[in-house]
């Protein structure tokens, strides 16, 4: 296993304008010189969330995709972000894990939050993945993810399954606290390093 630098980018997110959004991180990527080996961006992040998730969706490996691997082959780094993907007839919350040489996997996301009624525009994801980066073993999830600890629990057979889990998500300010809790929670748990990476700023 060899040292992980990991950077983590929480923009406040243009609702609905992914070439603003593209922008903006480009932007942000710009202004510093510092090597990292993993990108981790919010969840939806090239759109924001909203009630129109269908009308949002793009087919597999469109825009959000490719621009992830634009930025993958430009600054050698493996890139994490997830965006509404349509599949099919079905539409998933997925979290594409890109690497520089174009490679690639995806997440889609198990726990679809009611409260905001995605359950009834998206399909729930049904297996875990465990990628890997420099001898590390990372599992992704997506937001809601976070609060169903049997979801995440870290297997052991002579080894953990992961030595880091990524949480992107779109989590709300007044649960800010909760947010903070948990993902501790999962480190302690499940013995492992846990990066969480939310969005900031106003949504609609």
């Amino acid at each position: 296993m060899e040292d992980l630098k990991v950077a983590y980018l929480q923009q406040d997110i243009v609702w609905n304008d992914k070439q603003k959004n593209f922008e903006n991180i480009e932007n942000i990527l710009s202004s510093t010189t510092e090597h990292f080996d993993l990108l981790v961006l919010p969840e939806v992040f090239a759109t924001g969330f909203g009630n129109d998730i269908l009308e949002m969706a793009e087919p597999i490996y469109s825009d959000t995709y490719m621009f992830m691997s634009r930025i993958a082959q430009k600054y050698s780094a493996v890139v994490v972000g997830s965006c509404f993907c349509s599949a099919g007839d079905d539409c998933y919350n997925r979290l594409y894990w890109v690497f520089p040489d174009g490679q690639n996997g995806y997440y889609d996301k198990r726990h679809l939050f009611r409260i905001g009624s995605e359950y009834k525009m998206l399909q729930k994801g049904t297996t875990n993945q465990v990628f890997e980066i420099k001898g590390w073993k990372v599992a992704p999830f997506i937001c809601y993810d976070l609060r169903f600890p049997v979801w995440m629990r870290n297997s052991f057979n002579d080894t953990f399954a992961y030595d880091l889990a990524l949480v992107v998500a779109s989590w709300p300010a007044r649960r800010a606290n909760v947010w903070k809790q948990l993902l501790v929670a999962r480190a302690i748990e499940n013995m492992s390093y846990v990066v969480g990476v939310n969005r900031i700023g106003k949504d609609i």
